[in-house]
């Protein structure tokens, strides 16, 4: 019986310790862009989670489709959590509806970089953009 509560209590503790929960999760920017027909809508949010082990600047596009019921889908993730980043350096993202087939989305190279990217979803085209000059 000893052994069997021991086991349980460091059962517990390994359960527990593994998670880290986020102490403070802050959406600092959003911004929305709706297709001409409507039928699709991209959003951006721009997100600083702080908590034990973690410390990350980041921002997603979303992208939903109006005309089917599925959850917004992330097309594109940008890293900010650059060493030595001017404050003064932004993303100046950017979400234009070319068609409403195609969505472009550009930002600048020197405020972040593009860790993840989609190109085709649902039927709609997705470029993305660094517009800095000499970009990397």
């Amino acid at each position: 019986m000893r052994n069997a509560t021991s086991f349980l209590i460091v059962l517990g503790v390994l359960v527990c310790g593994c998670k880290s929960p986020i102490q403070d999760q802050q959406t600092i920017w959003t911004a929305e862009s709706r297709s001409s027909d409507g039928t699709s809508i991209a959003t951006a949010s721009r997100v600083d989670i702080d908590g034990p082990g973690i410390n990350d600047l980041s921002t997603t596009v979303d992208l939903k489709r109006t005309i089917y019921g599925n959850p917004p889908e992330t097309v594109a993730t940008f890293d900010q959590d650059q060493v030595g980043l001017p404050d003064a350096a932004k993303l100046n993202l950017a979400m234009n509806w070319v068609t409403p087939s195609r969505l472009d989305i550009t930002y600048n190279g020197r405020a972040g970089t593009l860790i993840y990217q989609v190109s085709l979803y649902l039927g709609i085209n997705i470029t993305v953009h660094d517009t800095s000059s000499g970009s990397r």
